[in-house]
Formats: C-alpha cells, sequence, structure tokens
C-alpha cells in the first residue's frame, strides 16, 4: 500500500465519523450546559441526556453529561429494584449523586380480595379472573412486606449512600393518588387509598391500611440515613403517614446528622380517619410537631428555608427555636396555630425575609391575637409577611383574609388589602351594606358598588365581597358578627388601606 492509499483511507475514516467526534470537551460541556437549561422541568432531564449519550460515544463518557443525568437518583422499596441495585455497580455513578428520592413500596399487603374488586371497579376494569389477580398481587406484596421487615432494604440502601459522599439532600414522596388506587397501564393497586365514593365501605380500611405501609417504609429509611451517616443539608418529608407512631421514636431519628441542615420541608399526608380541626383527638399530629421542632433546635444555627405545609389541615405549627439566626424563609400551610407562637417564629428569627402564611387557622382565644404578630412585624426591618387564605377565630365566628401581603420598611408597617377582603354575616345583603357604611365608612366607599344579584346568587353560603371591578364572586368565607365586633386590632390595620 502506497502513501495516497493510505492518506485516502484516512481521510474516509475521519468522514465516516459523526462530526462531535472531533470537539473538544469544552464545547460539548456547552451543549450539554445549554441542553438542560432549555428544559422546562428536571423530569425531562433523564430522557433527554439519555438520548442524547446514543448519539456519541463521546457523549456517553462526558462527565459532565452524566453528573446532570446522575445527580438525582431514586431508591425504590421494591424487591425487584433492591436487587438490581445490588447486583450493579452503584459505586460508578456514586460520585455524581447529589439528591435521592426515596419512593415508598409499591404494593400494600394489608390489602383484601373485597378492596381490590372496588378499586378496579372504579376504573371500569372487570375482571373475571380476579382471585387469581388477588393471589399475584397478595404474594407480590409479602415479597415487599418481608424484604422491608427483614432490614434487607435499608441494608442496601445504607450501602448505597454511603458510597455517594455528595449526596446531601433527601426526599420522600408518596404515591400518586389521583388514578384513585389503580395504576390503569399494569392494572397493579398503588397502596395509598383515598377516599371516595365508596370511602364508608371500603375505602377507609385500605387508607388506614396504607398509612402503616407508609410508616414502616419511612422507619427503613431514617434507620439508613442514620447507618450511613449522610450529612443532610435538605431535607424533605413527603410521603404519607398513619401517624400511628411518632417520629421522634424511630430508631436512628437521634442519629440524623442535620448539625449543617439549610432547607427543611415537612409536608406529610395523614392517612386516617379523623375530624379536621379537631387537634387534641389526633396525638400523632402532635408527635409530627414534636419531631420537626426536634429537627429545627438541632439545626438552629444553620437552617435558612423552612416549609411546613399541611394537606389535611390537620398540623400544627412546631415550636421555633430560641434563635435562628440564619433562618430567612418561612412558609407555613393548611395548619393549626397560635398568635403568640406565630410571633415567636418571628421573633426569634432576625433575618427573616419573608414569612407566607396561607389556609391557616388561627386561634385567637384573647381575642387580640394578631395584635402579637402585628407588633412581632412592625420591630422587625425588612420582613414581607404574605397572608392568604387565614382564618381568625373569635368570639363570633370566624373572620377569613385573602391574598394580603405586608410590607414593613424601617419599622414602619405599611397597610394595604392587595386583592380582596372576604366576609359574611347573618343579615342580608342590603343589611350588611347598611351596617358597614355606619360602622366602616372607608370599606363601603371602596365596595359599595358591588352588583347585590352577585352576592343574591350565594345567598344562604359564604360569598366574597369582591373589587367592584371583579366580574367573579366566589364563595370564600366564613360566617361572622356584626362588623362592630370585629377585632379592634384588625379593623385598625385594615383602616389604612
Amino acid at each position: 500500500m502506497n502513501a495516497s492509499d493510505t492518506f485516502y483511507r484516512n481521510v474516509k475514516e475521519q468522514q465516516a465519523r459523526p462530526p462531535l467526534h472531533a470537539l473538544p470537551n469544552e464545547l460539548l460541556d456547552l451543549v450539554v450546559e445549554q441542553l438542560v437549561a432549555s428544559l422546562l422541568s428536571y423530569t425531562d432531564v433523564p430522557p433527554v441526556l439519555k438520548a442524547l449519550r446514543l448519539v456519541s460515544r463521546r457523549f456517553a463518557y462526558l462527565k459532565s453529561l452524566n453528573a446532570s443525568l446522575f445527580a438525582r437518583v431514586e431508591l425504590i422499596a421494591d424487591p425487584v429494584e433492591s436487587q438490581r441495585l445490588k447486583n450493579t455497580s452503584f459505586e460508578r455513578v456514586a460520585p455524581h449523586v447529589r439528591h435521592v428520592t426515596f419512593v415508598p413500596p409499591l404494593y400494600n399487603w394489608h390489602m383484601n380480595r373485597e378492596l381490590l374488586r372496588v378499586l378496579y371497579r372504579r376504573q371500569g376494569i372487570y375482571l373475571r379472573d380476579l382471585d387469581q389477580v388477588f393471589q399475584a398481587y397478595h404474594m407480590a406484596a409479602l415479597v415487599t412486606q418481608t424484604h422491608l421487615r427483614s432490614k434487607q432494604l435499608q441494608k442496601r440502601w445504607s450501602s448505597a449512600l454511603g458510597q455517594a459522599p455528595f449526596c446531601h439532600s433527601i426526599q420522600t414522596i408518596i404515591v400518586d393518588y389521583g388514578s384513585m388506587g389503580i395504576d390503569s397501564r399494569n392494572h397493579r393497586p398503588h397502596p395509598i387509598i383515598w377516599p371516595g365514593e365508596h370511602h364508608h365501605l371500603y375505602e377507609v380500611r385500605g387508607l388506614e391500611s396504607a398509612g402503616s405501609v407508609e410508616d414502616e417504609f419511612f422507619a427503613a429509611v431514617v434507620s439508613a440515613l442514620a447507618e450511613a451517616r449522610t450529612q443532610l443539608h435538605e431535607i424533605d418529608f413527603n410521603h404519607a403517614t398513619s401517624c400511628q407512631q411518632a417520629w421522634i421514636t424511630l430508631p436512628g431519628w437521634s442519629q440524623l446528622d442535620v448539625s449543617n441542615l439549610r432547607e427543611l420541608h415537612i409536608s406529610p399526608n395523614i392517612l386516617r380517619r379523623s375530624t379536621p380541626y379537631r387537634l387534641q383527638e389526633d396525638v400523632g399530629v402532635a408527635e409530627i410537631a414534636e419531631a420537626t421542632a426536634d429537627l429545627i433546635q438541632r439545626s438552629s444555627g444553620t437552617l435558612s428555608v423552612f416549609g411546613y405545609i399541611g394537606i389535611t389541615g390537620l398540623l400544627q405549627v412546631p415550636k421555633p427555636a430560641t434563635s435562628l439566626s440564619e433562618l430567612k424563609t418561612v412558609e407555613l400551610h393548611a395548619c393549626l396555630t397560635r398568635a403568640l407562637l406565630l410571633s415567636a417564629w418571628i421573633k426569634a428569627s432576625p433575618w427573616l425575609e419573608s414569612l407566607a402564611l396561607g389556609h391557616l387557622s388561627l386561634s385567637n382565644e384573647r381575642q387580640h391575637g394578631w395584635k402579637y404578630i402585628f407588633d412581632a412585624v412592625k420591630e422587625h426591618q425588612g420582613l414581607h409577611l404574605c397572608l392568604d387564605h387565614i382564618v381568625v377565630e373569635n368570639r363570633n365566628g370566624k373572620l377569613r383574609l385573602f391574598n394580603i401581603d405586608i410590607h414593613t420598611g424601617d419599622k414602619d408597617l405599611e397597610k394595604y388589602m392587595h386583592e380582596s377582603f372576604a366576609i359574611e354575616t347573618r343579615h342580608g345583603y342590603e343589611a350588611f351594606l347598611v351596617d358597614l357604611k355606619s360602622k366602616c365608612p372607608w370599606f363601603y366607599d371602596k365596595y359599595k358598588y358591588i352588583d347585590p344579584q352577585t352576592v343574591a346568587d350565594h345567598e344562604g353560603s359564604p360569598f366574597i365581597i369582591d373589587n367592584p371591578y371583579t366580574s367573579d364572586a366566589c364563595a370564600v368565607a366564613r360566617y361572622i358578627g356584626n362588623v362592630h365586633d370585629w377585632d379592634e386590632s384588625l379593623r385598625t390595620f385594615f383602616a389604612g388601606s
């Protein structure tokens, strides 16, 4: 073979190679960076990056791509997934892992045949071989139960976490209950059975049993984190619970390393039969607040973001630490609390910048509970307080506030109404306007142009006294007494708007 043949052969080989083969790694890193930045959510990242790895071998071994692809991993409470975790070399991707999501079991070992039949029927699925399907499901559920209770699952989880030295963020999630307990793609019931049309017959039993399954799952997560000695910077507990076991008593809870915790989000989905707003009957709910307060106390010097979000309105706001020197953002949603406790949160956080309160039920036995909050806001510099759907209890009933922003600067409280103020009285609409004009003229002058027929359509039910230029007047408020019986501090506060 002469020199010319060798030259032409090399040219043909270069032409056969993909164009990306000749690009330096720096340009490929920019391609990956721009591609990830252009995606709308992180859920779109893995499939796109996996496809990109198939385009060229250069991408398959690109460090920046693998760092983005394996930054977030899932550990599923399933025997098959656990065995796969054991057989694969997790240490190959472990250096890239930054966040771990724990997924609860896909099977409920408390499921019975009749409940399974109801769940399928609610999805329009009628099985002739229901007994065979139930036996297969029950066997898989028992295998999952044995795998979880024998500590095999948490040992493999702790081993995987121990190999990921840069993983400081963990999350627990709930199985989507929007499908009413059925994943119609593979006809496999999910463990969470949300109460619905037949909840008095079967769903309540499935609801409570699913909560106990989630409790065992969460206990395994806590034990695995404690055994792996994972230093936690971000925690997001967003799983279901039956509130039958106190979190603070779980094995390994006191060993959780939260010395450098920066973000704490607690939003448990309580799966149990309970009456909303009767907290004294829900001992487990108070224990969640106690466990959360324990984490806050142990991370008081580093915690900067705290979110406490309830779904059923049963959560009780935990007590703050004596001093929260780094706390800047607090969000409390769908909780029960007291004004003194909220003011304690503000006073304990000198650098607090944002306090968001939504769908909050505020107990106000002393009739001047808001005064404690407003005084704490006035004394705090640079605090932005956002109130949305707040319930204030007084001797005449409840008053709800909506979409109200309060800004402070230089200790002067700037008061204004952002969108709407909701109210319902025992009087009719016309009597309400007369009473409102005499007791609160500033409010009457602002809202007297609302169409009376709009409110009359909602007679006998809560209604909103909304902006006159807003066409929709929806049912939003609860009953309160006469206008002059409002809390004096509340009327004084809104008088400036």
